[in-house]
């Protein structure tokens, strides 16, 4: 039980410099300042920032969700109410190791793409797509237990919102 929560926790952990990783050894962040005309809600605002405060509230909230998973760790009468409640959305066992399997040997194929010194967003958008879909489905039923995530689903499906939109462009 507590061996699973562990693996949500430093799965959770691992998110936010994963991402940043993609981010800085990528084009993305200079290729979304080419869509600022798609930015009708905040005119005075670069999507660049925009994007960045997006990502700050998301790591902050999946901090707080690991900070919450530590406190439980120590106490089995909590740690046993979260092992129900992702039991009930299929995040225990066996399905929990595949996930994280999936999950992993997807964001280790972009990686290694980035390793070989892939600098352009649309050398890995396909892998990078991919793994950032499949991280949304896995936040989808963990947000479901810890609500905090929520954000950093929202910000992942903005990612892809403008990988999409990159994508479609030709940036």
């Amino acid at each position: 039980m507590s061996q699973e929560l562990e693996l949500i926790r430093d799965f959770i952990v691992k998110i936010p410099p994963s991402i940043t990783k993609v981010l800085e050894g990528t084009d993305f962040l200079e290729n979304i300042e080419k869509l600022n005309a798609l930015n009708v809600f905040y005119k005075k605002a670069s999507m660049k920032m925009l994007f960045s405060e997006a990502s700050s509230l998301a790591y902050k909230h999946s901090e707080e969700v690991v900070s919450s998973i530590n406190k439980s760790l120590n106490y089995e009468e909590e740690a046993q109410v979260l092992h129900v409640a992702l039991q009930k959305v299929g995040l225990v066992g066996s399905s929990l190791a595949i996930k994280g399997s999936v999950f992993t040997l997807l964001w280790d194929n972009l990686e290694q793409l980035l390793s070989k010194g892939v600098k352009s967003i649309q050398g890995v958008v396909e892998e990078l797509m991919n793994a950032l879909n499949f991280l949304s489905d896995f936040l989808g039923s963990l947000k479901v237990v810890f609500p905090q995530l929520e954000s950093l689903k929202e910000f992942i499906e903005v990612f892809l919102g403008l990988l999409n939109v990159l994508n479609y462009e030709g940036a």
